[in-house]
């Protein structure tokens, strides 16, 4: 990682998971026409590239880009910027509803929205360090924010203040609240969505079959906490849904065994939708190192790429 990447950069970018997949990249599959380089034009910094422009230095900046000779004639530090062509145009999808707020039982301060940044800004990391465009879309409530596609440090640093910052509440957006933000998502792309993907309504899932259906090359990242695959319960239980405030009271050792079968067929239902769609699905566990979960997804994507 870069040394001049903010705090923010720090807490998000584990160095042990940016090691774990320095080497590998994100793939387009090929069956997305378009995606290769040539599709646009992103600004990066790096040499042997077709200059562009100048622009006042800003800390975090590379210092092997500054314009010495200009600086010897202004006493001011310019930048060089160049053209490259970017290789992919990825949007990173967060879903920020209640229910990312579920915690671990087993990992402390550790809940599926923190899984969720981190894993986020590593994937905005390794774009980067390709020189590839980066968008961030967030959906919970009324917590939308969109962050159009660039690429730069200066743009991953934004990109992990926001993640950051971004908090979890509510229930999700209505259809067409979410019809008027996946029209903004340029096509070709990547798109990556990252959900528990338990809401009943599944509005965003919806929403992402119709992007894949319409070309852009879309995963469905779903991160679940062990104790929902597994509902290790006893005795009674008075939960409450994160998303309505709604409590109700159980008896776990009655209700698990059904639990655990309506559980499965409502994975196998989600599984069978996003492949029967083309989109991409990853079920992982919140309590998984963060760098296990990375290098399997990124090295699935290169393995099965065509």
């Amino acid at each position: 990682m870069n040394n001049s990447a903010t705090s923010q950069s720090r807490s998000l970018l584990e160095p042990r998971a940016l090691a774990a997949i320095r080497d590998l990249r994100l793939v387009a599959r090929r069956a997305v026409e378009g995606l290769h380089a040539g599709q646009h034009r992103s600004q990066v910094r790096g040499s042997g590239l077709e200059f562009s422009q100048y622009r006042n230095y800003t800390p975090g900046d590379d210092p092997r880009r500054v314009d010495w000779k200009l600086y010897a004639r202004s006493d001011r530090y310019f930048v060089r910027e160049a053209h490259r062509e970017s290789q992919l145009e990825l949007w990173l999808v967060l879903d920020v509803t209640g229910s990312m707020l579920q915690a671990s039982d087993q990992i402390d301060n550790w809940r599926r929205l923190d899984c969720a940044r981190c894993l986020a800004a590593s994937l905005a990391w390794l774009a980067n360090e390709h020189g590839d465009a980066v968008g961030l879309l967030t959906i919970g409530g009324t917590n939308i924010n969109l962050v159009p596609p660039r690429a730069g440090q200066a743009h991953l640093d934004r990109l992990c203040r926001e993640l950051a910052s971004v908090e979890a509440s509510g229930a999700q957006p209505v259809a067409p609240q979410l019809e008027a933000l996946w029209n903004r998502l340029k096509r070709p792309a990547m798109l990556v969505l990252i959900s528990d993907f338990l809401d009943e309504r599944q509005d965003i899932c919806d929403m992402a079959l119709r992007l894949a259906a319409g070309g852009m090359d879309t995963v469905a990242l779903q991160l679940l906490t062990r104790a929902e695959e597994e509902f290790p319960f006893h005795g009674g239980l008075r939960l409450r849904d994160p998303e309505t405030g709604r409590y109700c009271e159980i008896d776990a050792d009655l209700v698990r065994n059904g639990y655990r079968r309506r559980f499965e067929a409502a994975q196998q239902r989600l599984q069978q939708t996003l492949l029967a769609a083309d989109v991409e699905h990853h079920r992982m566990l919140i309590e998984q190192p963060l760098d296990r979960i990375l290098w399997e997804f990124l090295r699935y994507r290169q393995d099965k790429a065509y």
